[in-house]
């Protein structure tokens, strides 16, 4: 959030995660997520706003049950990628998310993956994928075309730590049916196996080794941060 206020020149708010923290603390709910939002501020409607606006900020905690990493067998499908090219910026303009998320709902699955012209797989709607093909974790370099999530980010450094290769070079659907398991990971979704894209099973439609190393990983981080209280 705040490398993509920056580069929409908001400025970053004053103590966001002292409000965090407190919000959460505040909260009747066992497990949920907080929502936070910001915007440039409050001013009359200009497509040039003012330089010296006070940011506007939105704290939401929502109830939301825990799904433990690799608990989910995920199923997707694929949409063409018709977003605009600055996806790194994680702003409200989601109608492609939110027409794909539709789509994937009338068609009784969990997720879309956004694929361009050519064929690259890029993301999911809510959750970054990563792909095992011929021993190596594949997922779609940070050109801007793609969200730097968090947890994609704590992802690399667990599979490092593992000693699983992972290459920042996007999937190609074409090569589906060589791919050895594939994941999604996201705040969420956490670490869940991808088992089915399509409509055709992945791996024979269950979650592969290296995902559940991952997903076996990523709890234990989750388990070391509860300990230490964040």
């Amino acid at each position: 959030m705040r490398s993509g206020l920056q580069e929409i020149r908001i400025p970053v708010p004053g103590g966001l995660a002292e409000q965090c923290r407190g919000l959460i603390r505040a909260s009747a709910f066992g497990t949920g997520y907080l929502y936070l939002q910001v915007t440039r501020g409050a001013a009359p409607r200009s497509h040039r706003p003012p330089l010296d606006l006070a940011p506007t900020v939105f704290l939401m905690p929502v109830p939301h049950p825990y799904a433990p990493p690799g608990s989910r067998r995920l199923r997707a499908i694929t949409v063409p990628d018709l977003r605009w090219r600055r996806c790194a910026l994680k702003t409200t303009s989601l109608l492609a998310t939110v027409l794909g998320k539709l789509d994937a709902g009338d068609r009784g699955v969990d997720e879309l993956v956004f694929t361009a012209e050519d064929g690259a797989l890029r993301e999911a709607g809510s959750a970054n994928l990563f792909v095992r093909q011929e021993d190596r974790l594949l997922t779609h370099p940070l050109d801007g075309r793609v969200l730097a999530g968090v947890t994609r980010a704590i992802l690399l450094r667990l599979a490092a730590a593992e000693g699983l290769p992972v290459v920042e070079e996007a999937p190609r659907l074409a090569d589906h049916p060589r791919w050895q398991e594939a994941l999604l990971c996201g705040t969420l979704t956490d670490v869940q196996p991808l088992v089915e894209l399509d409509g055709q099973p992945i791996a024979g439609g269950k979650p592969g080794p290296w995902t559940t190393r991952l997903a076996t990983a990523f709890a234990a981080y989750e388990r070391e941060l509860l300990d230490r209280g964040e």
